[in-house]
């Protein structure tokens, strides 16, 4: 039996008070992880205490540092440094796992350097899979360059990610380790539809950003299907952020009885909203792993998604349908064909693969090789 060891896991990106669901698949890593080892998470948020706190629960302890802007919010990052630097001192810490390489892999390699920890990085940050990278500043390329270079190991969402990091780090050890699914939350929820009598559930959580979601094309596409088909169906949003811009394009289209919207909710709502729809659609511009997908495919739900980042991955024939991007008419005449090949899909089988794939055990011991590789 392998010890447990201690992983110190640096948080670009994690839920806070004043954004609750920024990086909850970071928290989620950690959860997973903290299954077979020990582990402290360190992130900042942005706060006017600047000071730096240290909580426990039952999973790990967490350090916060409560940083504001300005001069005294370079020096609190400074600050920071040093205490996590102290901190691996003298807590024994076995591995560095950086979330999201990009503020925090300069404590990485902080590290790295003086404390002589290797570090391993887990990436699931869209500005990869796109041309927006290319739109970065040459400091912020350069610093990237430096924190995936220098890393034991580089863990992509999927093999898309992987193959846009390449570019940047081509000589790096490299291992696809997915986003992770709660699959006692997102439990098996088959539910049944019959054409001539059942409403077509159609489910789409997002942040809203349409040039990432382009949650505005699915309200186009539903304004088409409701013109190739008499079947009943209905697409309910639930949204992160404001949607009133939404409902007026949907009242404007006059579609309003076919869309509702809801949100923002916590983690068991959104299963329970998954559990009672038939299918989840994302309609992205460009994605990492998203977390929705997988999540909706632990329910047992066969899904709609578009050819980027790691969606062609886990959307089969046996899952779902893939659409073009921004093909409005494409997601239209799949979100048809799903209502009429509904119950041809195998919703146990769904729930199978996303078991295998994606649950707190797999995961962790996905992870936890990786670290024994490098220990």
């Amino acid at each position: 039996m392998t010890k447990q060891l201690h992983i110190l896991f640096l948080a670009s990106w994690y839920p806070n008070i004043t954004n609750p669901l920024l990086g909850n698949f970071v928290q989620r890593h950690a959860q997973a992880i903290a299954t077979i080892n020990k582990v402290t998470v360190v992130h900042s948020v942005n706060s006017t205490k600047n000071k730096i706190e240290i909580s426990n629960d039952d999973h790990f302890t967490t350090i916060t540092n409560n940083s504001s802007n300005g001069v005294l919010g370079y020096y609190n990052k400074l600050k920071l440094i040093v205490f996590v630097i102290m901190y691996c001192r003298k807590n024994d810490v076995d591995i560095v796992h950086l979330n999201v390489a990009y503020p925090m892999g300069i404590i990485a390699l902080a590290l790295k350097y003086i404390c002589n920890k290797k570090y391993v990085i887990s990436e699931n940050w869209s500005v990869y899979q796109h041309n927006q990278y290319l739109k970065k500043s040459y400091l912020f390329r350069f610093v990237n360059k430096l924190i995936f270079r220098n890393a034991a190991y580089i863990l992509p969402v999927s093999a898309q990610m992987q193959m846009q990091l390449r570019n940047i780090a081509p000589h790096n050890k490299y291992e696809i380790i997915s986003n992770v699914v709660d699959t006692n939350l997102f439990n098996y929820s088959p539910i049944s539809y019959e054409q001539s009598t059942d409403t077509f559930k159609f489910i789409h959580i997002s942040t809203l950003d349409d040039a990432a979601k382009n949650t505005t094309g699915i309200i186009h596409a539903v304004q088409l299907l409701r013109k190739l088909t008499p079947l009943k169906f209905e697409l309910l949003i639930v949204a992160e952020t404001s949607y009133a811009h939404l409902q007026a394009l949907a009242q404007r289209l006059n579609i309003t009885k076919y869309i509702r919207f809801e949100g923002p909710l916590i983690h068991s709502q959104v299963a329970n909203r998954l559990a009672n729809a038939h299918s989840h659609i994302l309609f992205s511009n460009y994605e990492g792993m998203p977390c929705v997908m997988i999540e909706a495919m632990a329910c047992g739900k066969p899904i709609i998604g578009t050819t980027v980042g790691g969606m062609p991955e886990i959307i089969t024939p046996e899952t779902g349908l893939l659409v073009t991007p921004k093909n409005t008419e494409m997601l239209a005449n799949a979100m048809l064909q799903l209502m009429l090949n509904y119950n041809n899909y195998n919703t146990q089988h769904i729930r199978t693969f996303a078991l295998n794939t994606f649950s707190t055990t797999a995961i962790a011991n996905k992870f936890n090789c990786v670290y024994n590789q490098i220990v």
